[in-house]
Order: structure tokens, then sequence, then C-alpha cells
């Protein structure tokens, strides 16, 4: 996922300048700019297992620019104590009730913080 931000051009990708101008906008709003890393499940499992990310320079480039909130600690931390399905709905691969509640959780630390 590194091309995503890295181009030929540093600067010039796309997808910086889409960040940007969500972080000039929320800044004008007067709100606080972050972003959150939202681990799917296989990211988790790779977690679980001590593998690193397959995006993790993607996530140290985000991190080392802007306010990066990553609840993926926690979230593996709950899926050894209660396994990888109490983090997914049933029969679905959206988050389940804990998974949001670990994400929010994560978010309002960070917001209560400032």
């Amino acid at each position: 996922m590194t091309f995503l931000l890295h181009t030929p051009h540093p600067g010039k990708s796309p997808w910086v300048s889409i960040i940007e101008a969500f972080k000039r906008e929320i800044k004008q709003e007067g709100g606080s700019f972050f972003i959150v890393h939202i681990p799917t499940k296989y990211p988790l499992k790779e977690l679980m297992e001590g593998d690193q990310l397959k995006y993790q320079d993607l996530l140290e480039t985000l991190r080392a620019s802007y306010d990066l909130l990553d609840p993926a600690p926690v979230l593996v931390d709950q899926a050894h104590i209660h396994g990888l399905n109490a983090l997914l709905a049933s029969g679905s691969s959206h988050y389940s009730k804990t998974a949001h509640e670990v994400v929010a959780q994560t978010v309002a630390t960070a917001l209560l913080s400032r």
C-alpha cells in the first residue's frame, strides 16, 4: 500500500493532497485533525501472529506527518483474550460492539487529552 503516498515526485501524491485538503477544512472549522487506523480482520490476524502489517510503512508515513490514532494494540489484546471472532459481528467482517468500543475509547482518550 505504500504506493498510495509515494510518487516519483515527493509531495505530488494525490492522496497527500486529499489528506491535506481534509486537514485544512477541519482546521478552518476549528476542529482537530487526526487519522484513525481501523484494521480489518486479516491485518488483526497478522498482528496477533506477531507479524508486521503489509502496510506498516504506510502507517509510519502517516504517523510521521499526522496525528495517527491506532487502536490495533488494544484490539489485538482483546482478540488474544476473547478470540478474533469476538471483534467481528456475527457472520460478518464488520466490527462487533466490542471492537467499536475499543475504537471509540481510543478516539475519546485522544480527544480528552487535548
